[in-house]
């Protein structure tokens, strides 16, 4: 049986967890700041598709479609987080942090090379750092 303390729960000897104090409240202030951090992120995300990213990212569209395209790329976002948390919740922590290690480096590689293909569109004299 869990013996309870003020606010910290502690495992008896002999049990499967490791040793030490739990403490619930700061894993649901931690959840709660997550949670109010992703919805702030959709929030700003979501507002800039209403306002500007049709304009920025389709500009050959009409207004009305270049705004539906942007919340578009808004929805897939939203649709496809809770799909990736489905396999990657039971992932262990080492291995997760390896994954997402890997992911970032893929991902600082591919925002250096659009940034080179940004040079060229704007026709900079360095823009042979693009690839050809």
């Amino acid at each position: 049986m869990t013996a309870i303390t003020s606010d910290v729960l502690y495992e008896p000897a002999g049990t499967h967890e490791p040793h030490g104090a739990k403490t619930p409240k700061k894993a649901a202030l931690a959840s709660w700041i997550g949670s109010a951090l992703e919805y702030y992120d959709f929030f700003i995300y979501g507002t800039a598709a209403a306002l500007v990213f049709g304009r920025i990212f389709f500009p050959g569209a009409d207004p009305k479609v270049g705004t539906v395209a942007a919340f578009a790329t808004f929805g897939v976002g939203y649709v496809t987080r809770p799909i990736g948390a489905g396999p990657n919740g039971w992932m262990p922590v080492a291995l997760f942090t390896t994954i997402t290690a890997v992911i970032a480096a893929i991902s600082a590689m591919t925002a250096r090379e659009t940034y080179k293909i940004h040079l060229n569109d704007l026709g900079r004299k360095d823009a042979v750092l693009a690839p050809a």
